[in-house]
């Protein structure tokens, strides 16, 4: 950590916000001039001045801040460009950025359903030629670890269909904000079970017209 970094977490930790965003703006000059490459200190750099900004309730300069600084591989940054845009009434643009970090996460979904399935292969056919199951304990546990990981990661897509509902309802698109609350209750039903006490009471506030969720974006 350098210097600028240092004193930057320094007047943060203080409660010295406006100069605590100086300091983070400085260290983030630094870095892009010493190591423009090293995107991972660049992010965090940005992410820490943007919670300063936030505390500081510096709306506009956080937008322009994650505005300046998107690229289509930083998920983080469209999610938080679409809770800013809600958050100062710019629907369309929220829409916009949900959108792009759903596809995202369904292309990585897709990808990773696709490794699991070739490795199941692999194992379907290794049985079939007569290897000995136990021969296989360590493809088996890879698949299975896949498949636990794949299943956490999933929890991202009604989360954002949650987000992508309530823009819709704040522009009064209410066939688009329902049908992303119907994924929204077929993914808990698929995830937990139909008849899991969270489902029932989630599936009688659907049916009463409420939209209720699970969780809020």
């Amino acid at each position: 950590m350098t210097d600028a970094e240092q004193r930057a977490d320094s007047l943060l930790q203080k409660g010295k916000l406006r100069q605590a965003a100086e300091a983070y703006a400085q260290a983030m000059d630094c870095a892009v001039r010493q190591s423009p490459v090293d995107t991972e200190r660049l992010l965090g750099l940005r992410h820490r001045l943007g919670w300063t900004l936030l505390r500081s309730g510096r709306i506009d300069e956080l937008i322009a801040l994650y505005e300046s600084n998107r690229a289509p591989f930083d998920h983080h940054t469209w999610r938080v460009l679409g809770d800013l845009y809600v958050r100062t009434g710019r629907f369309e643009e929220a829409l916009h950025s949900y959108a792009t970090v759903l596809d995202w996460a369904q292309r990585r979904l897709v990808a990773e359903y696709l490794a699991m399935v070739v490795l199941a292969g692999t194992i379907g056919r290794l049985l079939r030629r007569g290897a000995p199951m136990t021969g296989l304990t360590s493809l088996r546990r890879k698949l299975y670890g896949l498949a636990k990981l794949h299943r956490r990661k999933s929890i991202g897509l009604p989360l954002l269909w949650t987000c992508l509902a309530e823009v819709h309802d704040a522009m009064d698109q209410t066939g688009a904000a329902a049908a992303f609350r119907e994924r929204y209750l077929a993914y808990w039903q698929w995830y937990l079970g139909p008849d899991h006490i969270s489902v029932t009471r989630l599936k009688a506030a659907h049916e009463r017209g409420g939209g209720a969720c699970m969780s809020s974006c």
